[in-house]
């Protein structure tokens, strides 16, 4: 584990230009990626209509510190707040990414299938592990196997502790 993120063999860390310090990128994946990827895989099992994202896009005015846990609630509620952890200045790329983001959302809870007509298409997470990520563009792109290597490593580590 400590090789991928940079600090083996007395590492400084290596930064990642998405994804930030060595001690952020392992707090992220330890606490919110890593485990969420991994329901996503057991619930995909199970049930194929699955879907997972990765919002890379920060509060405006916040990009410093990156899209961090809450970024995500304007989008999904289309509420920007003028004050507070998550008030930022928002623009144009906002409010389309918040439209796209609701329009989703709102198929989902309706049929159990985010997509639509006049949306990029989001696919299952199914055997390719598929994602969708929210760009700091605003754009949507599809990725697999979301941190794969880092999340496979925290998998095994915790089966260990686990005496399995």
């Amino acid at each position: 584990a400590l090789t991928l993120y940079g600090l083996a063999d007395n590492g400084q860390g290596a930064a990642d230009a998405e994804y930030g310090s060595a001690g952020d990128q392992w707090f992220a994946d330890f606490i919110f990626r890593c485990p969420v990827t991994t329901q996503a895989m057991w619930h995909s099992l199970l049930n194929p209509s699955t879907y997972e994202y990765e919002l890379q896009h920060a509060i405006p005015g916040q990009e410093s510190q990156g899209a961090i846990h809450s970024s995500d609630l304007p989008y999904v509620f289309g509420y920007f707040p003028k004050s507070g952890n998550i008030s930022g200045n928002f623009g144009e790329i906002d409010f389309r990414l918040a439209d796209l983001i609701e329009t989703y959302w709102t198929n989902f809870a309706k049929t159990g299938n985010p997509n639509s007509s006049g949306v990029p298409t989001w696919p299952e997470f199914g055997n390719s592990k598929s994602f969708i990520r929210f760009t700091q563009s605003g754009n949507v792109t599809v990725n697999s196997e979301l941190r794969k290597p880092q999340c496979d490593v925290l998998r095994e580590i915790f089966k260990q502790r686990m005496g399995n």
